[in-house]
Order: structure tokens, then sequence, then C-alpha cells
């Protein structure tokens, strides 16, 4: 599966990508979770908008969400 970028939160030594896929149909969204530089990997969201994924990534930069949950 390929995926983009689309933006990163960061707060601390917390940090959170959000993606989208490529060549899906249809595409869709996910967050990649990082603590002090370690990958702690991806969750996907397919059924929900770039603004939704986007306040998971705050919440968890912001400790509110965690990792794996």
């Amino acid at each position: 599966m390929s995926y983009m970028e689309i933006s990163t939160f960061m707060q601390d030594d917390l940090r959170a990508d959000v993606l989208r896929t490529c060549e899906e149909t249809p595409n869709y969204f996910g967050c990649r979770f990082w603590t002090a530089e370690v990958n702690m990997g991806i969750e996907w969201y397919k059924d929900y908008s770039e603004s939704y994924v986007e306040d998971i990534a705050e919440n968890y930069v912001m400790g509110i969400k965690k990792y794996p949950e």
C-alpha cells in the first residue's frame, strides 16, 4: 500500500503524522504515531474524514489519545 503524508503534529517527544492512501478506491486517511523518534505504528480510519484524523493526531500529541489503545 502506498500513502503520502498530509500533516504532522508534534509536542514534546510525541509526534503524529496524518496520512492518505494513494491508488486505493476510495482513498482513506490514517495516523502514524511516534514516541521519542520511535515509530509506534499506523492506524487507518477508512470511514472518516481528514479533519477527524487530524483531531486524533492532535489528541495524541496532547496526551489525550494513547497508542496503542
